[in-house]
């Protein structure tokens, strides 16, 4: 099967493999079906939040469950996803969230001891922040497929800026 955009591919998991185990995340323990419902509930929750096609969300947090639901919950939703490396410090994550246009930036509140509260409250590049573990994800009606298409961008990540600031890669759904 060729499927045209990452949501088509992630959604179409539920019945490809149902109840096989999807994501183990410490005690956490998903099965391919109830990812999806996540996805899909995120997605919602985006739209709710005001994420339509192309608007861009950053995720300035570590590799966890709710990563990959936020991830694929905005792609689902039209966004576009622009990861931002944890060890970043404020300003420079702040850069790069400024720079990609962003209008939110989801966090793990307490991740190496970065004051996100101190980033929002300095303006926080003029984004709504989020912490991945309140309730935002799980809170929209479910969701079931933006208008998107394979060459949509999917998400821009940028590089390390060794020979200067960083400069943001854009790829589409079919890359």
């Amino acid at each position: 099967m060729t499927w045209q955009t990452i949501p088509e591919m992630v959604l179409s998991t539920a019945t490809r493999f149902g109840d096989a185990e999807a994501v183990v995340d410490g005690e956490i323990r998903w099965t391919y079906t109830e990812l999806v419902d996540r996805i899909r509930r995120a997605a919602g929750a985006f739209a709710r939040a005001g994420i339509d096609k192309g608007d861009r969300a950053a995720i300035w947090a570590p590799n966890s469950a709710e990563w990959i639901v936020a991830a694929f919950g905005l792609l689902t939703a039209g966004g576009v996803l622009v990861p931002v490396n944890t060890r970043f410090k404020a300003e420079e994550a702040g850069d790069i969230i400024t720079r990609s246009g962003a209008k939110m930036v989801l966090v793990q509140q307490g991740f190496l001891g970065v004051d996100y509260n101190g980033f929002a409250a300095s303006g926080g590049a003029g984004v709504a922040v989020i912490d991945l573990k309140s309730d935002f994800l799980t809170s929209g009606t479910p969701f079931e497929h933006g208008e998107v298409v394979g060459t949509d961008i999917a998400d821009i990540v940028y590089t390390s800026g060794t020979t200067g600031r960083p400069k943001g890669v854009m790829m589409n759904h079919l890359q």
